[in-house]
């Protein structure tokens, strides 16, 4: 009689390569990323990473930039930037170092894109609905990779719905 593995061994082999996967892909990525020679700091665009100052419009001005340029990778080193609406475009490597955090700005400060319209039934969850006016939105795009080892996404200042701290590959 054959000894065969039991189901829970060939589940834990396969998350291992996963996660072995993954850690290749995010190297990998890395290591593209500092090798790119046209990097877009959004800091050289005038963002501050204080938690204070309102920096979409710093990081929306790389992006362009970057767009523009036909190419490269828009980096934010470590910092805490307050955004609004970000506005993704296609073939963008986004780059979020180390100790880096995106905190959504509060409602008051009106930093995001207004709503979409909307014709439909009037009891559609608006989630499901509107999406210009999130903190990280494109439409259509192919080719975008956000990555690095950034310290999360802290959507609390849009009124706390939204608090997610993920952990990077640190």
């Amino acid at each position: 009689m054959k000894n065969h593995p039991s189901p829970a061994r060939i589940v834990s082999s396969h998350s291992a390569l996963a996660g072995a996967l993954f850690l290749l892909v995010a190297a990998w990525l890395s290591a593209a990323a500092a090798a790119d020679k046209t990097t877009f700091s959004v800091r050289d665009f005038g963002a501050v990473g204080d938690g204070k100052t309102l920096d979409s419009p710093a990081i929306n001005r790389a992006i362009a930039a970057y767009a523009g340029a036909g190419g490269g990778t828009v980096y934010l080193p470590a910092g805490i930037y307050l955004s609004g609406s970000i506005h993704l475009t296609n073939n963008l490597n986004l780059f979020l170092d180390a100790g880096t955090v995106i905190l959504g700005a509060p409602q008051s400060l009106h930093a995001y894109d207004p709503a979409e319209p909307f014709e439909g039934t009037a009891y559609q969850d608006g989630g499901h609905t509107y999406f210009h006016n999130s903190l990280i939105w494109g439409e259509g795009l192919t080719n975008v990779w956000i990555f690095g080892e950034f310290s999360g996404w802290d959507g609390a200042g849009g009124g706390g719905a939204f608090r997610v701290k993920a952990v990077g590959l640190g």
